[in-house]
């Protein structure tokens, strides 16, 4: 199966090159909607501390509840108790990115968690409300959080880890061909 990654280093600018002109128009279109349309101003809360994860892990299960990754897949942002300590020791260690998109009335929309591998950042987590769909908020959240990352330089790759989603493979800037063995 293709793994499909980002490549950071390149920076931002150079990243959204990969896009076709009329692309990049309606990126940067469809992130200034999903903000007009909510009435608020554009922003995305991110999180790297102990308590700051505390906070994002809190807000994202709320979206994650309502995400069909959840409900029909059961793979949704882990609800267990052992896991928010997991959490807790990687943002101790720098090994941890959380972000959050907002949405209407104080709520979140989308959720990503990452975490660090080596010089690589793995999506192992990201979710949205349905009932924002329409406005396309993992989309925004995802080239917001690439934005940031760019930005902060510290990144090799963004790792999608495996699966073959769209969107993995619209954003992507490259893939590895990866097997599993048991």
């Amino acid at each position: 199966y293709p793994r499909y990654y980002i490549e950071l280093r390149q920076g931002y600018a150079a990243y959204l090159g990969k896009f076709s002109s009329k692309s990049q128009y309606n990126l940067r279109r469809q992130r200034r909607v999903y903000f007009e349309k909510l009435g608020i101003a554009p922003s995305m809360a991110v999180a790297r501390t102990p308590e700051e994860i505390e906070d994002f892990y809190r807000r994202a299960r709320a979206v994650s509840t309502l995400t069909y990754q959840e409900r029909l897949l059961n793979s949704g942002l882990p609800a267990r108790p052992d896991f928010m300590e997991q959490m807790r020791s990687a943002a101790l260690e720098g090994r941890v990115w959380g972000f959050l998109l907002p949405g209407a009335d104080g709520r979140d929309a989308a959720y990503m968690y990452c975490l660090a591998a080596g010089q690589d950042l793995v999506c192992k987590y990201i979710g949205y409300d349905p009932a924002t769909a329409q406005l396309s908020p993992g989309s925004t959240l995802l080239l917001m959080a690439v934005e940031a990352l760019c930005e902060e330089q510290g990144a090799r790759f963004f790792d999608f880890e495996e699966g073959g989603a769209q969107y993995k493979k619209q954003f992507a800037t490259g893939s590895e061909s990866c097997c599993n063995i048991l």
